[in-house]
């Protein structure tokens, strides 16, 4: 049922467009998928390529981090316990190695600024350029007030609606609440995956969150653990696949989704 929620998402048209999604989809999901199996290299391989994707993709080495810290017997939970404490201590010296491996993740991001660096002279280039989209590092709350605000004082019947915009401020909305059922459902690393993956760029703001939650495949994972009720499953595939078929008609006619 993920799987199937993530094809059919209204943004999924995406994977097989020139854009970052399904390379970083990809390094990512391997990345946690190594993470599971207790594979830190190669976790951190993956991870290191999913930093080189998407800024974003360093968030990894944190999310990588707390599954290690989870394999020790430390957690969030149990951070004030002093088990917890005689298990990280006791991983440190046993498994140094691991957490060495974990902090090349950050590396993806390095390599790419040094590639903007000998082509553009400028390592930062990825966020100087979001001055053409006129994004403005604002913090999430007043992005969000700025574009409810915007909404309010349209003419819902004969304006002209920015209809991206209600899909993006619809999948932070699902991407918040699904980010607390993961905390519960899933871990608190992959909650903490969902909450970096949005707050980051609707901190400057929301064009595109809709592109953005695509890759965050905890969502798609809490949906597939609630999609076992029949009714649920019908309900998210036909929505997802109406949506999915207006928007890739609209993309494909050069108008502008995310």
């Amino acid at each position: 049922r993920t799987v199937f929620y993530i094809a059919s998402f209204p943004t999924a048209f995406f994977f097989s467009a020139v854009y970052t999604e399904s390379t970083f989809l990809l390094f990512s999901v391997a990345t946690m998928y190594h993470a599971r199996r207790e594979q830190w290299g190669l976790a951190a391989v993956m991870g290191l390529l999913a930093a080189g994707t998407r800024i974003v993709g360093v968030s990894l080495a944190a999310v990588v981090l707390l599954e290690w810290l989870r394999v020790h017997g430390c957690t969030i939970a149990t951070c004030f316990k002093a088990s917890a404490w005689r298990g990280l201590w006791l991983g440190l010296k046993q498994d140094w190695v691991a957490v060495a491996f974990i902090s090349l993740i950050p590396l993806g991001l390095l390599s790419y600024m040094l590639f903007l660096q000998l082509q553009f002279q400028d390592p930062l280039a990825f966020m100087t350029v979001q001055a053409a989209w006129n994004r403005e590092n604002l913090g999430p709350v007043t992005i969000v007030s700025r574009e409810l605000g915007g909404l309010l004082q349209q003419d819902l019947l004969a304006g002209d609606i920015w209809w991206h915009v209600v899909l993006d401020l619809s999948c932070f909305a699902l991407a918040m609440v699904m980010m607390v059922v993961a905390w519960f459902r899933l871990g608190e690393h992959y909650a903490i995956l969902i909450a970096l993956g949005m707050l980051i760029p609707i901190s400057s703001s929301t064009q595109s969150l809709s592109r953005y939650l695509l890759v965050l495949f905890p969502v798609f994972m809490v949906l597939g653990w609630y999609g076992r009720h029949v009714l649920l499953d019908r309900t998210l595939m036909v929505f997802f696949n109406v949506l999915l078929g207006i928007a890739t008609a609209i993309f494909t006619n050069w108008i502008f989704i995310a």
